[in-house]
């Protein structure tokens, strides 16, 4: 994770924690106060008030229909197919 939007897609699909070790290493221990600022900052645009808000927001598990989640997903894919790009010939 290097940036706060790593942090928030991984909360909103439900993750209890977020690992920024190589974060750490490459900037210092600085950034995890520049990380949860932004994190602050975003949610308060958002309207929520805690991580319990975020976490999970996303997660299939959350959607009323999951079926149409994963065919939303499924369609994404598939839209970002490029042919010859990882093709072998």
């Amino acid at each position: 994770m290097h940036t706060v939007d790593d942090v928030i897609k991984l909360l909103l699909a439900g993750a209890d924690g977020v690992h920024v070790c190589s974060l750490l290493l490459q900037k210092g221990p600085e950034q995890i106060r520049h990380l949860l600022n932004d994190l602050e900052q975003w949610m308060e645009q958002q309207g929520l008030e805690s991580i319990s808000d975020v976490r999970g927001r996303l997660s299939h598990v959350n959607v009323p229909n999951p079926a149409e989640f994963e065919r939303s997903n499924y369609i994404q894919v598939l839209d970002s197919y490029s042919p010859g790009k990882g093709v072998m010939t």
